[in-house]
This record gives C-alpha cells, structure tokens and sequence, in this order.
C-alpha cells in the first residue's frame, strides 16, 4: 500500500535534491533556469519547513512503496484561479521508474487522505503525459477544469 508520509525537517535536504531533478524535468515545459551553481531556484521550498508551515497550510510529503520512496508532493492552499480552495498542489511527482503502474493515482489517493477537503492542481498541456494522468484525475473525482493560458489548465475537485 502507497503511503504519503509528512517530510520532517531533518529531510529537507533529500526534499531539495529530488526537487531539483524534478525542476530540471521540468524545465522542458516551463521556463526554469538553473542558477551559478546548477541548481533551479525554488524559493517557497523553506516556507514548507518555517514553524508556521501547517498554520498556513503547506506541508511537503515523500511517497512510499513499502520503504522504496517513490515521490513526493508540495502542498499549499494558494489558489491557481483564485477560487477558495483546501488544498492545492503546487509540485507533484512519482519518480520515472515507478510511473505507469497505478501509482500516481495511489499517491493522490494518500494524500486526499492525508488532508480533507478541495483539491486544486495545474499542469502544463506542453507535457502530454503529465496532462494524460490529470485528465484521468480529473474524471475520477468529477473534477472541473479551467484554462490559465495558452499552455496551462487548472484542475478543481473534491
């Protein structure tokens, strides 16, 4: 069974490592830049490890096969479209070797558990298998969508 589990302070480094290799995948989608020393600048990182995190709604969580971490997800409460939303997740991902066997759909399922409520969540069009698993997130929780701009849409569901 897939589990979502809270990433602690003392894990913020391997956060940041895994981060940047997600960034840098990314970077084929949006417009990330690596800085001097080759990593991509990802400035709300620290905010999900401040005391107040949980008061303002960010938590960070590593997803776990048995004891294989597989992934992990930022979370937040900052809108995409500026409706009222529970949760919104601002990073997502399950490392490539673990994709296409159910287990993005567990890892959502983890946290849906993990924090009640609405869910919102964007993702580039660009990204043709990103935007595959969305869609099949968004209608098995008849979830509404919303286009951003030319290259993103919005997700909404509870």
């Amino acid at each position: 069974m897939l589990r979502a589990v809270e990433v602690r302070r003392s894990e913020e480094s391997a956060l940041f490592n895994l981060l940047q290799k997600y960034l840098y995948e990314m970077s084929t989608y949006y417009d990330n830049v690596m800085d001097e020393s080759g990593n991509f600048p990802y400035k709300y990182l620290p905010y999900y490890f401040k005391a107040e995190a949980r008061e303002q709604g960010r938590q960070a969580f590593f997803f776990y096969d048995d004891l294989q971490r597989i992934g992990f997800a930022l979370i937040n409460t900052h809108s995409f479209t500026g409706e009222q939303v529970d949760n919104c997740i601002a990073e997502f991902t399950i490392f490539p070797a673990y994709r296409r066997q159910g287990n993005g759909m567990q890892a959502l399922e983890a946290l849906r558990t993990a924090r009640h409520g609405s869910w919102q969540l964007k993702y580039s069009n660009v990204n043709r298998s990103g935007a595959a698993f969305w869609q099949k997130v968004k209608q098995n929780y008849h979830g509404t969508e919303q286009k951003l701009n030319e290259t993103e849409t919005a997700i909404t569901f509870d």
